[in-house]
């Protein structure tokens, strides 16, 4: 029991804590202002504590608040269901509003993979390490059911060499 115990205190990062901390204090103050009780929260109040960060809080800082509120929950053994409409549906509106559209990556170019190749271990172990990762994700053969993108259907294919293992 004692281990289990020791082992669940190591489960989240002291930043990670203290961030949760930060959060749950911020919600209790905010609860205080507006005359709630913040705990256990009522799904209603905390849909109205996220809706209220709609202005000033960036969607990913939004989520962490609603996660640390789950996590004090679940520590206190208390009732928390984040799936409850009164939370969903003001969240899933927040980041409707807020949220930024996900960027695509940079595609991998010639120069960036010789950059990654010079970093790369020489020795014999570092090419067992390496290879089977660049054979997974640069050789298209690899990669079933992959299709070249419209119009890249002529460009030469690129050719990774190693030294036999």
């Amino acid at each position: 029991m004692a281990e289990a115990q020791r082992l669940a205190r190591q489960a989240t990062a002291p930043a990670t804590l203290r961030a949760y901390r930060a959060d749950w204090q911020h919600f209790a103050d905010w609860c205080a202002r507006a005359g709630f009780v913040p705990v256990p929260a009522e799904p209603a109040v905390v849909g109205a504590y996220l809706a209220s960060l709609a202005d000033s809080h960036a969607p990913s800082t939004i989520r962490r608040r609603l996660a640390a509120l789950g996590k004090m929950h679940r520590f206190n053994d208390l009732p928390w269901n984040p799936a409850h409409r009164d939370i969903q549906e003001p969240l899933r509106g927040v980041l409707r509003s807020r949220g930024r559209p996900a960027r695509k990556a940079a595609a991998l170019t010639l120069v960036m993979l010789r950059r990654l190749l010079a970093t790369c271990d020489s020795t014999v172990r570092g090419r067992r390490r390496t290879r089977p990762w660049f054979e997974a994700v640069i050789r298209p053969r690899s990669m079933p059911g992959r299709r070249p993108a419209p119009g890249h259907h002529n460009r030469p294919p690129l050719h990774l060499h190693t030294r036999p293992q």
